[in-house]
């Protein structure tokens, strides 16, 4: 079970960190993209193991 809620933690934190994202683009803020490629960047090194 320790690995399930492990793996829904790591789905929590993506949602959390897309929906700010999300909320900054539709304020106006359209300045976000090395946030957005810094996170894209750890997400896929997360995944990938690396």
């Amino acid at each position: 079970m320790k690995n399930i809620r492990e793996h829904k933690d790591i789905h929590d934190e993506l949602l959390e960190h897309v929906l700010d994202l999300q909320k900054k683009v539709a304020s106006g803020n359209t300045n976000i993209s090395f946030e957005l490629m810094h996170f894209l960047k750890s997400w896929i090194r997360r995944l990938w193991g690396s």
